[in-house]
């Protein structure tokens, strides 16, 4: 769920005492030029506008991964608007290592180059940067499921499971949460999943637990998907790839944990209403087109068939440069959607403070997102 970096300083050159090496890619019976560039790189820059309103229009441009690194690139990435304010909860310096640590100890990493890995990616900082004011049990919690997540993302894309026996993984995955209980043995994912269910228990309602599990089998069922596609070479058209990518962008599962952690959770009828539902879709998607545009030079080089970019180039038969062009454009439409629909909450009565906060929430996920995405070296491309 987070950026990964290229090879342009801001004046649009390679960096000093970087060389350039071409190498291509095909989709959709095309040829895509990729450029590899290795050498000196910079950090991600944030350049700031002023609005006529005073607030800061942050724009956000994928700059260069360390010196040394190598990574595929097409061209220099255009801004990806987000207009929204950032922020950081000081507890993520306890909680942190906490998470690394309880990763080791569920067997989803080994000491050492693991952990260590892992504790460079930094993901309760991605926590943090979204659940401002969270308390410290809630925000390792959030944490800790985060883990879980990129870990099983991981897990996944190494996976030689076809989608029959994925769907059946998920679905034991799930029933043992909701059981709160499993006899999975020495499965290192179900016993981090179970061991988060009585910490759930001890912050949340029976209700809030059962929600959670809902959104696990929203996400998991989009995860199936995603692989009967990879299984069939199918490539999904726009729309199709759209409603996968509101749920495999692993949203749902977070905003239940945000509207915990924010004390805005919604009654059942104020969550299903179509504004809310609206709203919750843009932020995944303006989340999830981020990624895309920021992971996509790994992605395509891999094949990867699911990534906005891909999506645009065969569907469309969009040249490289233009499929992230039209990218980015996608990305900034639903950010000016979730704006527009938060200006004109539905009337909540008694719940108005909670839907408020709560949508606060949603434009932080935005934000948070892309500055985890300039911070973190989890999605920054492999030393080669």
């Amino acid at each position: 769920m987070a950026s990964r970096t290229s090879a342009a300083t801001p004046n649009g050159k390679t960096g000093k005492g970087a060389s350039t090496r071409r190498s291509v890619a095909y989709v959709a019976g095309r040829k895509h030029t990729l450029v590899e560039r290795t050498g000196r790189a910079e950090q991600l820059n944030i350049e700031a506008e002023s609005t006529s309103a005073g607030q800061s229009r942050a724009v956000h441009r994928v700059g260069a991964v360390s010196q040394g690194e190598r990574v595929v690139s097409a061209r220099r990435t255009p801004a990806l608007f987000c207009p929204f304010a950032s922020g950081l909860n000081p507890r993520v310096a306890s909680v942190q290592p906490r998470s690394v640590r309880w990763a080791v100890e569920q067997g989803l990493v080994q000491e050492g180059p693991q952990a260590d890995k892992l504790a460079r990616a930094k993901i309760a900082h991605l926590e943090a940067l979204v659940f401002h004011d969270a308390a410290e049990d809630v925000l390792q919690l959030a944490a800790d499921w985060t883990t879980l997540f990129c870990l099983l993302d991981d897990h996944l894309e190494a996976s030689a499971r076809g989608p029959v026996q994925l769907q059946r993984y998920f679905a034991a995955l799930v029933a043992a949460f909701r059981a709160g209980e499993s006899d999975s043995g020495d499965d290192p994912v179900a016993r981090a999943l179970l061991s988060l269910r009585p910490r759930m228990d001890a912050l949340a309602s029976p209700a809030w637990v059962a929600r959670f599990a809902d959104a696990l089998d929203a996400l998991f069922d989009a995860f199936v998907a995603e692989e009967r596609n990879r299984a069939s070479g199918t490539v999904p058209d726009l729309e199709a790839y759209r409603a996968l990518r509101a749920h495999t962008v692993g949203l749902g599962p977070q905003f239940l944990l945000g509207a915990l952690a924010e004390h805005s959770t919604l009654s059942p009828t104020l969550a299903s209403h179509p504004t809310i539902v609206a709203m919750e879709r843009a932020a995944s998607l303006a989340v999830g087109f981020a990624n895309d545009v920021c992971t996509y030079e790994k992605e395509l080089a891999a094949g990867e068939r699911h990534n906005l970019l891909f999506v645009l180039m065969e569907e469309e038969g969009r040249p490289l440069h233009n499929a992230l062009s039209h990218a980015v454009t996608l990305h900034d439409a639903e950010v000016h959607t979730l704006t527009a629909l938060a200006r004109d909450l539905p009337d909540a009565g008694a719940e108005r403070e909670a839907l408020v906060r709560y949508a606060s929430l949603l434009r932080r996920w935005v934000r948070g997102h892309l500055d985890w995405s300039a911070q973190t070296g989890r999605y920054r491309a492999s030393t080669v």
